[in-house]
């Protein structure tokens, strides 16, 4: 038996159609669509008092700068600066700036790419050896077990229905 007190505290189907799409940054079009605009818009944060003391000071304890430049241009996307696609090219930029700043202060930091593995040829090589010596000890495993390895029985091959849909064949009783 339903209560007639009780209200549901979920959305009602459809309200995503009829609610204000301009309640969120990220669904407006946004502040800066220039790339040159965008760069001085970082810059700007960046060499004001608060932004290098807490750049500096995040480096300083640890974080490298290429999460710290995916921090700062996140961020400009929640807040609707720009796209998610203008903060896929604004990376480079920004922490480059990040690391000019890290070295004029004479700070130790961590670049955050040392954990990448090198693709060199060399790299390719060595992965290719692995596999092929992989292979090379699996086929002989299988060559020495060939013997007791005995083929399935092959059935008759059943004849090939024609056309499209045949009619199925009278079962014998």
């Amino acid at each position: 038996m339903d209560n007639p007190n009780v209200t549901p505290n979920g959305p009602i189907p459809g309200e995503n159609y009829t609610s204000d799409t301009r309640n969120y940054p990220w669904h407006r079009p946004p502040e800066v669509t220039d790339m040159d605009k965008a760069i001085e818009t970082v810059v700007k944060q960046l060499t004001t008092t608060k932004g290098a003391y807490g750049l500096l000071n995040n480096l300083q304890s640890g974080v490298s700068i290429v999460k710290a430049a995916d921090i700062l241009v996140t961020s400009g996307i929640g807040k609707g600066k720009w796209t998610p696609d203008m903060a896929i090219l604004l990376a480079g930029p920004v922490a480059r700036m990040m690391e000019i700043m890290a070295k004029d202060s004479e700070i130790e930091y961590d670049l955050g790419l040392e954990d990448l593995p090198e693709k060199t040829i060399g790299y390719y090589k060595s992965k290719a050896k692995i596999t092929n010596d992989i292979a090379d000890k699996a086929g002989n495993a299988l060559q020495a077990n060939k013997e007791t390895i005995k083929p399935p029985a092959q059935e008759a091959p059943m004849e090939s229905p024609k056309g499209f849909m045949p009619k199925p064949e009278p079962e014998s009783v």
